[in-house]
């Protein structure tokens, strides 16, 4: 595991790769500097129509597929996404089997996802399709705990996005991926002092 980003003094991102796997993990620390309350930051990153509201990702479609309900003491439903990657390189879709729950000691939220199996995206009326690459979301979280200047949010991604993908392009991805969580928490906090 290697710190391979400090931008400022309270963001820090890991970058992983375990012997063997080509998926690699990237974890971020962030404090999300605003005065609203956590449950207004986790709305904003929970709710597919708050987040397009900030999140600059090239989003074709992100969206609930199913309501779905509660499930172990955490809420469960399931999250669709598509994004454009770049010309000449296939979009991306992704769809998620998603949980919310609160952390154990009650001071905060984690978002948990992984991509759900074929049946279950195929049942929700997003099977498998010939123009788009299905993304491999192997583990995902946001969590989110308030602290002295804001909301601490912890982020973690470990997604295989599919092949067909020059070798330039993966190197290029990765690099874009170890500086994705900065960018995003840059746009969540500027998006938490407009609300």
């Amino acid at each position: 595991i290697r710190r391979v980003l400090e931008k400022a003094p309270h963001h820090f991102v890991w970058f992983a790769e375990a012997p063997g796997s080509p998926v690699p993990f990237v974890v971020s620390e962030t404090v999300i500097q605003t005065t609203l309350p956590i449950d207004a930051v986790l709305w904003s990153i929970y709710s597919p129509e708050e987040r397009l509201k900030w999140d600059k990702s090239p989003f074709v479609a992100h969206e609930i597929l199913h309501p779905g309900g509660v499930q172990s003491r955490a809420f469960r439903d399931f999250l669709y996404s598509r994004v454009t990657i770049a010309p000449g390189i296939s979009d991306r879709d992704l769809v998620q089997e998603r949980f919310l729950t609160r952390l154990p000691d009650q001071s905060g939220y984690a978002i948990l996802m992984s991509s759900c199996s074929d049946e279950i995206a195929a049942s929700l009326g997003r099977p498998d399709s010939t123009d788009v690459v299905r993304t491999k979301d192997l583990l995902s979280a946001y969590i989110l705990k308030p602290c002295e200047h804001g909301i601490l949010l912890t982020t973690l991604s470990q997604k295989d996005v599919g092949s067909h993908v020059p070798s330039f392009f993966q190197h290029m991805a990765r690099s874009v991926g170890k500086r994705k969580p900065l960018e995003m928490a840059q746009q969540l906090e500027r998006h938490c002092r407009r609300s």
